[in-house]
């Protein structure tokens, strides 16, 4: 008796199936990675684009360029005090530092919403925020009228 000892084709054919099933898996894990990572580039470019175009902001950092913060009105403040130590009708407090602006100190006017405030105190504010520290309307833009 003899005993028929060789293999079939069907037992080959599971092994080659499935590398091929997980040749497959890889390419379309792969292929989705890639899409993935193209995708956030875009997305990141689009925010970098739209924010240029807002004019003024900074890409990443949120505050306003230092160029856009020098172009704000600057002036002297007038009329605090009558000089005998009593405050006039025209006094004013800066809301970042919480203290009055003392005759003849330097503020800074925002167009867009008429607030003012001591000169140092808003542009270090400008430098991390686009937008008014008491009405949060932003800094850079066309004025409302």
């Amino acid at each position: 008796m003899s005993t028929n000892t060789s293999t079939t084709p069907a037992d080959t054919g599971s092994c080659c199936s499935l590398s091929s099933y997980l040749q497959i898996i890889g390419i379309s894990f792969a292929t989705f990675f890639v899409l993935f990572v193209l995708i956030r580039s875009l997305r990141c470019l689009q925010d970098q684009r739209a924010a240029a175009i807002r004019g003024g902001h900074q890409a990443g950092a949120g505050g306003v360029v230092s160029d856009a913060i020098a172009a704000l009105p600057t002036f002297a403040f007038q009329g605090s005090s009558d000089g005998s130590g009593k405050e006039k009708g025209n006094s004013m407090e800066c809301s970042i530092c919480l203290s009055f602006v003392v005759e003849g100190e330097m503020v800074k006017l925002l167009p867009r919403c008429t607030h003012s405030f001591h000169q140092g105190c808003i542009e270090m504010w400008l430098k991390a925020h686009p937008t008014c520290p008491i009405c949060r309307k932003e800094v850079i833009g066309p004025i409302d009228v």
